[in-house]
């Protein structure tokens, strides 16, 4: 009788515990769809050249979340465009071109 009853409550906890996580999973999905994610391309043209000469980098950003992104800084790349001012809405594909040389 005490295995039944003990089996009845911890059947009981567990029920709780997932009509808690159910719940919290119907409330989760609104307060985390907010993203934010960005991806870089980098393309050369010419992909090959001599010292001196002027190569032309072109910056593909992809705002890829869901959040508009601002105050975008590009580091680790070398000399690269100044993006400060510029504000990518969500799906918002955007080309940056640099002349070196």
């Amino acid at each position: 009788m005490k295995k039944e009853l003990r089996a009845a409550k911890s059947g009981l906890k567990a029920a709780g515990v997932i009509a808690l996580l159910a719940s919290l999973l119907v409330l989760l999905p609104a307060a985390s769809a907010a993203s934010c994610a960005m991806k870089i391309h980098v393309e050369a043209d010419p992909c090959v050249a001599a010292p001196g000469d002027l190569v032309e980098f072109t910056y593909t950003l992809t705002n890829f979340g869901t959040l508009p992104l601002y105050n975008i800084v590009i580091d680790g790349l070398g000399e690269v465009p100044d993006l400060s001012g510029v504000v990518m809405e969500a799906g918002e594909v955007e080309d940056y071109s640099l002349v070196i040389g």
